[in-house]
C-alpha cells in the first residue's frame, strides 16, 4: 500500500507536499524564571572586651529570589532582615568580649567563619524561596582607630626609612664594584697615572692614594723578603728562617685582601 498524495479541495498541491514532509515545531518549554537579587547593609555595636569601647558590626545581606518580581523580593528581605539582623547581633555579642578593642580583625575573621558554618538561610515563602548569604564588616572604635592612626604611620614612616636605607646600600656597594674594577684596570696599564689627571679632581686624588698604598706596601713586602734572604746568608736558625718567610707570606696575603 502505499501513501495517498490525492490534493485536497481547496489547497494547492505545494500546500499537500510541506505538510506531508515538514514536521511541526516542539511545543515551547516553560520560561525560565528571572533571578532577582538585593543587598542590604545595616551596622549593630556589640561591646569588646572591658566593655569600654564598642565594634562597629557592618551586616552585609545578600537576598535573592528566583521568580516573582523584584519589587517583591525588596519588600520581604527588608521585612525578612529585621530577625536575620538581631540573630548575627546575638551571635555577634557571644564572640565579641573575647576581644581587645584594638583586635578587630581577628574579631571580624571569627564571627564571619561563625556565620558562613550557618550559611545560606532559605525562607519558603509560598510561591518562592527566598535565600539570604550574610558577610560581616568588623570596625573599631572611634577612639581606638585614632590611636592606631599614629601607630601605623610611624611603622610606615620606619618601613619606608628601611627600604631607602637598603637601596642606599645597594646602590653604594655597586658603585663600589664600578670603581673597583675601573682602578683594577688602570693598575695594569702603565699611562694609568698620568691619564687619571684627567678625570675629575677627586677621582685622580682617590687613585693617586691607592696607588701610594700599593706601592708602600710592596716596599714593606720587598724589605721582609730582603730581611729573610739575609737571614739566610747569616746562617740564622730554621725557627727564625720560617718566621721570616710567614711574615712575608701574611704581608703577601694582606696586600690581596686574603687574610
Amino acid at each position: 500500500m502505499t501513501a495517498s498524495t490525492t490534493t485536497a479541495p481547496g489547497r494547492s498541491a505545494w500546500q499537500t507536499f510541506r505538510d506531508f514532509f515538514v514536521q511541526p515545531p516542539p511545543e515551547a518549554g516553560p520560561a525560565a524564571r528571572a533571578r532577582h537579587d538585593l543587598m542590604l547593609s545595616h551596622t549593630v555595636y556589640v561591646p569588646a572586651e572591658g566593655e569600654a569601647f564598642t565594634f562597629g558590626v557592618e551586616i552585609c545581606q545578600s537576598w535573592s529570589m528566583e521568580g516573582g518580581t523584584h519589587d517583591h523580593l525588596a519588600r520581604r528581605a527588608s521585612e525578612l532582615a529585621v530577625d536575620a539582623r538581631r540573630s548575627i547581633r546575638r551571635m555577634a555579642v557571644e564572640v565579641s568580649r573575647r576581644y581587645a578593642p584594638h583586635r578587630a580583625v581577628t574579631f571580624e575573621a571569627e564571627l564571619n567563619a561563625e556565620v558562613a558554618a550557618r550559611q545560606p538561610w532559605i525562607v519558603d515563602d509560598g510561591p518562592y524561596v527566598l535565600i539570604c548569604e550574610v558577610t560581616v564588616r568588623v570596625h573599631p572604635d572611634e577612639r581606638i582607630a585614632e590611636q592606631t592612626r599614629a601607630f601605623w604611620e610611624r611603622r610606615v614612616a620606619m618601613e619606608c626609612e628601611h627600604d631607602l636605607e637598603v637601596r642606599r646600600a645597594a646602590l653604594v656597594n655597586e658603585l663600589i664594584g664600578t670603581w673597583a674594577d675601573v682602578i683594577e684596570k688602570l693598575e695594569k696599564n702603565p699611562f694609568a697615572s698620568p691619564s687619571a689627571k684627567l678625570a675629575e679632581e677627586h677621582f685622580a686624588e682617590v687613585f693617586a692614594a691607592f696607588k701610594q698604598q700599593r706601592g708602600d706596601a710592596g716596599r714593606r713586602l720587598a724589605d721582609i723578603l730582603s730581611q729573610a734572604v739575609r737571614g739566610t746568608e747569616m746562617r740564622i736558625g730554621p725557627s727564625e728562617y720560617t718566621k721570616a718567610w710567614d711574615a712575608a707570606l701574611t704581608a703577601l696575603l694582606k696586600e690581596y685582601g686574603k687574610e
